[in-house]
């Protein structure tokens, strides 16, 4: 039963937003996610599991270093203020809820059920797609962009970067498809240079995993050479956002807890405002890595990299799960895809699917 829902209930999170109209955006697909996960934690108790046959100590170790660091705080504040710190404790949750995607889908997520669920995936992106060009030309009535009051190219995320990001990192499925092509007219409209960058890179480590070297050069210089026409009139399209700005602001602040870090969900109490004449409260650093060294510390950060290279060491078991894990830790680079619910969800199933997937070869070549 798991199984066969599961499809379903990835395939139907980008529009999720619709049936939590009350909240914002994000929000609502949080909810949507921390719903049918318990349903379907719930409904695991009535199917038979898969033998687990993997370890990922990475995992475990990273699970249980932030809980240590949450509980540490979560008591300390407690015992100052007798108020429960729950902001403190959220971003935890958020990770228990990953573990416990993880865990069902070692239990019940195998080949056929990844087939199946991109399969799904691949026409709700797709429709996303067609959704954000009509967003381009003033024709969608449900959504503008978060705090704006104007038409935008959104899709269903609420924001031109995020939704070029997202839609970037999820093209290896669209490879050899019809369907790529309102992607990446999609992506372009957005006129997000990050979202144009990881799919272009990701691009490039497809070919260069199908050894196409003198591809990969002609794509490259062509690339520079646009670039190098584009910033002749568009200097500020390359610009950072203010991104360095607050990078050093980060820097500055991480070096009173480099080693442990400051605790989960502590860089948006860390008021960092003010930049570059900019009012606007910046409560993510637009960097996954820095912002993880400043909440879990350079032991933390230390362990994301850990588990991301015993990821890779396995990625010819599906090149396209791998290359949409890519995408997603080169986007973390210059964005915050771990707190945004709907492009999270796309990096949780893109990293324990793999692992579901050795578990499967593991069971086939030891069967019990």
């Amino acid at each position: 039963m798991v199984s066969k829902l599961i499809p379903f209930f990835i395939a139907f999170m980008p529009w999720s937003a619709f049936l939590f109209k009350q909240v914002d955006i994000w929000h609502a697909h949080g909810h949507y996610f921390q719903s049918g996960l318990l349903i379907l934690y719930a409904l695991s108790f009535f199917d038979k599991p898969k033998e687990i046959k993997i370890l990922n100590k990475p995992l475990g170790i990273f699970i249980l270093w932030t809980g240590l660091i949450t509980c540490y705080l979560w008591i300390s504040i407690f015992t100052k203020t007798n108020n429960y710190p729950i902001k403190i404790f959220m971003p935890f949750f958020n990770i228990l809820c990953f573990a416990l995607l993880y865990k069902l889908s070692l239990e019940y997520v195998d080949s056929k059920v990844i087939v199946k669920t991109l399969k799904y995936l691949k026409i709700s992106i797709g429709i996303i797609a067609l959704y954000a060009i009509l967003q381009y030309f003033k024709l969608d009535q449900f959504y503008v962009g978060i705090g704006s009051s104007g038409d935008q190219v959104v899709g269903t995320i609420g924001n031109q970067s995020h939704l070029a990001g997202f839609l970037a990192i999820l093209l290896p499925i669209f490879y050899g498809s019809w369907w790529l092509i309102p992607m990446i007219i999609a992506i372009l409209l957005t006129k997000s240079i990050s979202g144009i960058a990881v799919g272009l890179l990701v691009w490039i480590g497809f070919l260069l995993y199908k050894r196409k070297f003198l591809l990969v050069g002609f794509i490259v210089t062509i690339t520079l050479f646009i670039c190098e026409l584009y910033f002749k009139s568009n200097p500020g399209f390359f610009s950072f956002s203010h991104r360095l700005s607050v990078w050093h602001k980060a820097w500055d602040m991480i070096q009173n807890n480099a080693i442990t870090g400051s605790g989960l969900g502590t860089f948006g109490l860390a008021n960092v405002n003010g930049i570059d004449n900019i009012t606007s409260h910046w409560r993510h650093a637009h960097n996954e890595y820095l912002q993880s060294w400043f909440e879990i510390g350079i032991v933390g950060l230390g362990i994301i990299i850990w588990a991301i290279v015993e990821y890779f060491k396995n990625f010819r078991l599906d090149i396209k799960l791998s290359l949409i894990f890519l995408g997603f830790c080169l986007l973390s680079l210059v964005s915050f895809p771990s707190h945004l619910w709907l492009i999270a969800m796309v990096g949780m199933i893109s990293y324990s699917w793999l692992y579901s997937l050795k578990n499967e070869v593991l069971n086939a070549q030891n069967p019990s």
